[in-house]
């Protein structure tokens, strides 16, 4: 019989234990906290799967592109702290200083130091799709030799929502390593799903006749109303005013909504619905309900999770998850490929918001389980 436990997770965002818990049925002893200050060898539970998502910020577009490099405080020297044989007491290579200056995304050392140490039968890793871009590659580059020299095989893609069946524009690598000696060669990446969902199908009923949603900042308010006959009758994905600052944050989601972000509770869409008087147009924010929806979780998850936490905490989940249908689909293949790596799976988690990747993973061996794959 396939099975999974989740053994142990990491978060520091006491919003996103709360919703965790509630979620997966686990207790908060279960969560190791900050990452940074855990020492694998000393985990009292076998674990054989990991799974990880660090922060992006320092890698994505949308952030400061600082990458994973540490800077000593006291020479100024910036390095990839990958470099390193070890991080345990980590200090300075060239003034042997402790005092580092670390960003967020240098948190997939982190990873790396747990994986190294239990030799997951498989373990999973996501973030932004940058991370194979010129600036970063070599960062990622040296990150997947030093998982193949734990005696692993490395498979990694880009995959975007919007062509595995969410109408998210929400591009970001896949990195998947499964250890040689349980490897059979066999795994695939997904093919594309060929229909897409409707942005509407994820959407509520609106609560009001108002056209555009009046909670809608009155800068890009302003701008939508200029350009109010294009948006409606446009053929774009997503449409963009012609705003002069933060389009990140002012962009319109018709056929497929923009990808939705931690920092940003205010994704917009263009809602259209079918009346007898013909259709009707809403220009409105995502609920917290709908931006988990795109995410992939369910309505019964979301409602654990609202039960615990506020508004603001809810979006940021959102922006900070995974995609549990993308993820759901490489475990699909990875189980259709060797379901034997599926028997008595004791996960670790880190990093990966709300536990998306563990949603993933109980649908495959639900299904499984089932005999419906």
């Amino acid at each position: 019989m396939n099975n999974y436990k989740l053994i142990y997770f990491s978060e520091i965002d006491s919003n996103a234990v709360k919703a965790t818990v509630k979620i997966h049925n686990v207790v908060p002893e279960q969560n190791l906290g900050d990452i940074s200050k855990v020492k694998p060898s000393e985990l009292k539970h076998p674990v054989n799967v990991l799974f990880g998502g660090p922060p992006c910020t320092n890698f994505s577009a949308a952030g400061n592109l600082s990458g994973s490099r540490w800077v000593c405080q006291c020479c100024g020297h910036s390095f990839d702290p990958l470099t390193l044989d070890t991080i345990d007491d980590a200090v300075c290579p060239e003034c042997g200083s402790t005092d580092l200056n670390k960003t967020a995304s240098s948190l997939m050392v982190y990873w790396f130091n747990i994986f190294q140490t239990i030799r997951p039968k498989f373990a999973i890793f996501e973030n932004v799709a940058n991370l194979l871009s010129k600036r970063f590659i070599n960062s990622f580059n040296l990150f997947t030799e030093k998982v193949k020299n734990c005696g692993y095989d490395v498979y990694y893609q880009k995959m975007n929502s919007k062509d595995y069946g969410v109408p998210q524009n929400r591009e970001r690598v896949i990195f998947l390593a499964i250890r040689k000696d349980l490897n059979n060669g066999r795994f695939r990446f997904p093919a594309k799903v060929k229909n897409l969902p409707s942005v509407n199908d994820y959407l509520d009923e609106p609560t009001s006749d108002v056209l555009v949603d009046e909670t809608i900042s009155p800068y890009i308010k302003a701008h939508i109303y200029d350009e109010l006959d294009a948006i409606l009758h446009s053929d774009k994905n997503i449409y963009r005013p012609k705003c002069t600052s933060g389009w990140n944050d002012h962009q319109i989601g018709i056929k497929y909504v923009p990808a939705l972000r931690a920092s940003n509770p205010s994704t917009i869409v263009l809602q259209t619905i079918d009346t007898h008087e013909g259709k009707k147009h809403y220009i409105r924010r995502l609920t917290p309900r709908e931006a988990y929806r795109f995410m992939g979780f369910s309505d019964e998850e979301y409602e654990k999770a609202a039960s615990v936490c506020p508004k603001t905490a809810l979006y940021r989940q959102a922006g900070n998850s995974i995609v549990v249908d993308v993820a759901y689909l490489v475990l699909k293949e990875l189980f259709k490929a060797m379901p034997y790596l599926f028997e008595d799976v004791k996960i670790i988690s880190t990093f990966t918001g709300i536990g998306a990747l563990e949603l993933s993973l109980k649908r495959v061996i639900d299904e499984a389980n089932a005999g419906s794959i």
